[in-house]
């Protein structure tokens, strides 16, 4: 499972429920190109992502790890 300690703060406004109901979503998925799909049409979009925060590429970093693709 995607580590949900990560700190979503940043990345969900501060929104909890995103945050947890964003980790559910990609737990359930099995495949990171559609992980990756999700994140960038929903999470991307929707919290309005900065894509040069080295946050947001710490967590896209996180989704590869979750994949096994580092």
């Amino acid at each position: 499972y995607l580590n949900t300690n990560y700190t979503g703060d940043a990345l969900f406004n501060n929104d909890k429920d995103a945050y947890d109901g964003a980790i559910s979503q990609i737990n359930n998925m099995e495949q990171y190109e559609d992980a990756k799909q999700w994140v960038d049409q929903h999470l991307k979009q929707d919290m309005k992502w900065d894509m040069s925060d080295n946050t947001v590429a710490t967590f896209y970093g996180l989704l590869e790890k979750h994949f096994n693709l580092i």
